[in-house]
C-alpha cells in the first residue's frame, strides 16, 4: 500500500507540473537482474526500450526539476543447467522525479528517484516446459522503486542525448511458492538494474510564472507593477518569432510577465520589455500598444501589433507616452511629468534560442 501511495504522489506530481519544456525521447535499454543466483544457473542480460515523455522546469540557470513519464521494457535471461533458459520480460510505466544540474555547454548532470508500475503480465517460464515452471503473475511485485543518475547533452535546435544508469531499490519478486518452479536462486531477492541510452526532442515550450508577492526581500524596480518572476523559452525557427532574425523587428508574447512583454532585435542586441504600462497599476490600464511615427515631430498612431514586427515603438493608451524598445526610455511625453521607463527582463541568447527571465 504505501508503494501505491508514493506512485499516486508521483504521478500526482507530474500531472500538476508547469513544465517549460516538453520533449518526447526513446531509447535502449541493456538491462538485467542483481541478486543471488544458484550455482547451476546464471543470469544474462535482456535487451529493452524505453519511449516517453520528459517534462523540465528551471528553477535557476544551473538548476532545473525534471519529471518524466516512460514506458520502459527490461528485465533479464535466465539459464539453468537442467530447465534451460527463460525470458523474464517487465514492462513498466516509470516516474522519475529528477534533479537536474546544468553545467554548461548544453551538459547536464541528473538524479532522482523513479518509481514504477508493472503493466503486463510476465509470462516468466523455462522454455518448453509451461505450464509446470510457469510463476504467477502475483509473484512478481506490481510496483518498484529505483534510483535514477545520468548525464545528458541538449542541442542548440532542441534534440538531446542522454545516458542513465537506474538502480532497483525493492525486491521485484513477492513471497509466493510458484518460485519454486524456476529453480534458479534461494532466496529470490532480486533488484532491476539498467543502462539505458536514449535520443530525444523538445517538441513544445510554455511559460513558468509564479508572482511571488509573499517574498520578504523582494527586488521592486517599478512601486505600479511590482516583479513578476518567470521563465520563457523562444525559438525563433518557429515561424511565430522567425521575425526577431530581422534587425528593427519586434515580437509581442502574451504568455509571460504581467500582461505580456516585447522581445525587439536591434541588429546586434535582443531586449525584452514588458506590456504593462509602467505609470500604472496593471489592473487600471491596457497594455501597451505597437505605435508608428505620423507625420513629422513626435506624433504617433496606434498600429496592430500582433499582424506586424516592423515596429520599435510602444504607447501607454492611459497616458499617451510613447516608449523606444531599443533602449526602454520615454521619448513622447504627454499626460506624465516623469514617466518611469520601461520594465526590462533579462534576455539570453544561445544559438536560434532565446531565454526571457525575471
Amino acid at each position: 500500500m504505501k508503494k501505491i501511495v508514493l506512485l499516486a504522489v508521483c504521478l500526482l506530481g507530474l500531472w500538476n507540473a508547469k513544465a517549460q519544456y516538453i520533449g518526447i525521447k526513446g531509447g535502449y535499454n541493456y538491462a538485467t537482474l542483481s541478486g543471488n543466483v544458484n550455482s547451476d544457473s546464471s543470469v544474462n542480460p535482456y535487451h529493452g526500450y524505453y519511449a516517453g515523455l520528459t517534462l523540465e522546469f528551471p528553477l535557476s540557470k544551473l538548476f532545473s526539476l525534471q519529471i518524466e513519464g516512460i514506458y520502459n521494457r527490461r528485465g533479464a535471461n535466465i539459464r539453468n543447467s537442467t530447465y534451460g533458459k527463460a525470458k523474464l520480460a517487465l514492462d513498466y510505466l516509470s516516474a522519475p522525479v529528477l534533479a537536474r544540474f546544468n553545467v554548461g555547454k548544453g551538459i547536464n548532470l541528473h538524479v532522482g528517484p523513479q518509481l514504477e508500475y508493472r503493466i503486463d503480465k510476465p509470462n516468466f517460464y523455462f522454455d518448453g516446459t509451461d505450464p509446470v515452471t510457469r510463476v504467477k503473475d502475483d509473484a512478481i511485485d506490481m510496483i518498484d522503486g529505483a534510483l535514477t543518475a545520468g548525464i545528458g547533452y541538449t542541442t542548440q535546435s532542441g534534440w538531446f542525448f542522454e545516458l542513465r544508469w537506474v538502480q532497483g531499490l525493492t525486491n521485484i519478486f513477492e513471497g509466493d511458492n510458484s518460485l519454486s518452479h524456476v529453480p534458479f536462486s534461494t532466496d529470490y531477492n532480486f533488484k532491476n538494474r539498467t543502462l539505458s541510452v536514449g535520443v530525444g526532442k523538445i517538441i513544445f515550450i510554455f511559460v513558468l510564472g509564479v508572482l511571488l508577492g509573499c517574498e520578504k526581500e523582494q527586488r521592486t524596480r517599478n512601486p505600479y507593477l511590482g516583479e513578476f518572476h518567470f521563465t520563457y523559452t523562444i525559438n525563433m525557427n518557429l515561424p511565430l518569432y522567425n521575425s526577431l532574425k530581422t534587425p528593427m523587428s519586434t515580437v509581442f508574447v502574451p504568455y509571460g510577465g504581467i500582461k505580456g512583454f516585447f522581445v525587439t532585435y536591434n541588429g546586434s542586441s535582443y531586449y525584452a520589455w514588458e506590456a504593462a504600462c509602467p505609470n500604472h497599476t496593471a489592473n487600471t490600464c491596457e497594455r501597451l500598444h505597437c505605435a508608428s511615427k505620423s507625420g513629422g515631430g513626435n506624433t504617433f498612431e496606434r498600429c496592430d501589433d500582433t499582424n506586424t514586427h516592423s515596429f520599435i515603438f510602444v504607447q501607454c493608451p492611459c497616458d499617451g507616452t510613447v516608449y523606444n524598445l531599443v533602449n526602454g526610455s520615454p521619448i513622447a511625453i504627454d499626460k506624465v511629468t516623469s514617466p518611469y521607463h520601461l520594465l526590462y527582463y533579462n534576455v539570453s541568447v544561445a544559438g536560434n534560442i532565446l531565454t526571457i527571465s525575471n
